[in-house]
């Protein structure tokens, strides 16, 4: 059987295709040890994902011809991303431009970025942001924590520069569907320095450093 081209292949959403194969044998493996038993309901619910993903990539490659253009020439790029978007990051910065391409590429972490490399920046470099979705982590403090030092799990900098935290209990944020909702009804408090941190507190820490 003829191999077929690797344009083509791209075209018809190889690529997406392959992300999500992979994803479903990992998910797989994990329905096999019980960790995933919903595993049947993923795949009738994805099973057309990858050609929605193909019309997303095909909606944006207007502005990503625009974008190669403009910095082609470029003596080098920098791209920024962190957590989950960390591997994207990697995969399009360094495989597909600087190997594939050869681009000259920096890729870096987020917090490397911004506490350090963002002072570096040199005039008229590139710098692409990955950005995902807000997400929400829980850091575990002990019973009689203060704000600024469970701020403090965060990062030492928010601790340091600690100025009030916003908090709403998580019940009514999760009954009002969002933060701007639970302020326009009063649900949204600020608190100071002395405040101890109770169960259940979804916390904004204020912080300048």
């Amino acid at each position: 059987m003829p191999a077929k081209p690797q344009r083509a292949d791209h075209g018809a959403g190889g690529c997406e295709k392959g992300y999500y194969l992979a994803d479903c044998f990992g998910l797989r493996l994990l329905n096999r040890r019980g960790c995933f038993p919903k595993f049947d309901l993923f795949i009738e619910q994805t099973k057309d994902v990858w050609k929605d993903m193909l019309d997303i990539r095909k909606r944006f490659e207007p502005r990503a011809e625009e974008l190669a253009r403009k910095y082609a020439l470029a003596d080098y790029t920098m791209f920024i991303g962190s957590g989950a978007l960390w591997g994207e990051t990697i995969l399009y910065s360094m495989c597909l431009l600087e190997e594939m391409q050869w681009k000259r590429i920096r890729h870096i972490t987020s917090h490397d970025f911004f506490h350090g490399t963002l002072e570096l920046l040199e005039p008229g470099v590139p710098v692409f942001l990955f950005m995902g979705e807000d997400e929400c982590r829980a850091w575990t403090i002990k019973n009689g924590t203060k704000a600024p030092q469970a701020a403090g799990k965060i990062h030492s900098d928010i601790e340091r520069g600690f100025i009030r935290a916003e908090i709403v209990a998580f019940d009514d944020l999760k009954a009002c569907g969002s933060m701007a909702v639970a302020k326009e009804k009063g649900l949204v408090r600020s608190e100071g320095k002395d405040y101890v941190m109770h169960d259940g507190d979804v916390t904004l820490f204020r912080f300048n450093v």
